[in-house]
């Protein structure tokens, strides 16, 4: 359970950063990852786009990426 929060807060912070348009709300996060258009974000949605997400961020392909906040 804890797993999936962090990634899911994991994939709303990169998703107005790393997505080449600006999400404004939670609805529109929703709606960019929503692959059955049913309103929602299950499990195998989330999991696909952290996993899209985390791919870009980690750009040395060794599974693991730095992020240093200024």
């Amino acid at each position: 359970m804890l797993r999936v929060g962090v990634i899911t807060v994991a994939l709303i912070a990169t998703a107005s950063l790393a997505l080449p348009t600006r999400a404004d709300s939670a609805t529109d996060i929703v709606a960019m990852f929503d692959q059955d258009h049913d309103g929602t974000l299950d499990l195998a949605e989330v999991n696909k786009a952290a996993t899209a997400e985390f791919d870009k961020l980690d750009v040395d392909h060794d599974g693991s990426f730095f992020c240093a906040l200024l």
